[in-house]
């Protein structure tokens, strides 16, 4: 923490946000579907735009975190190519434990 000694006002320094989810993602998950009315009807509405093929297709999934919405986009499009962006380390990890058999499939940054 941070002191203005000017004013002898504390001054809480920000969280940087890939610490701030860091420290969430093992229990990211478990989080959101408690906290997320109809949570599993919102993930799979997430996929919903995306047209159901079979064809390799490219998928950019910015702030991807520990891939709630993968499953949906890979039922709707089993051979679809996901890039996943996340500036969390760990919340990509959670996302390829969860997904370890699609990583042929999933590129993670």
């Amino acid at each position: 923490m941070e002191v203005d000694t000017t004013s002898n006002n504390k001054i809480r320094k920000p969280e940087e946000i890939s610490l701030f989810f860091d420290i969430r993602a093992n229990g990211y998950d478990k989080h959101m579907k408690e906290n997320i009315k109809s949570f599993d009807e919102l993930y799979k509405l997430i996929s919903n735009p995306i047209t159901e093929t079979k064809s390799e297709i490219s998928i950019l999934d910015l702030g991807c975190g520990t891939g709630l919405e993968v499953q949906s986009i890979l039922d709707r499009c089993p051979n679809a190519l996901i890039t996943g962006i996340d500036v969390s380390e760990k919340m990509l990890s959670e996302l390829a434990r969860k997904h370890e058999k699609y990583l042929n499939q999933i590129k993670l940054i």
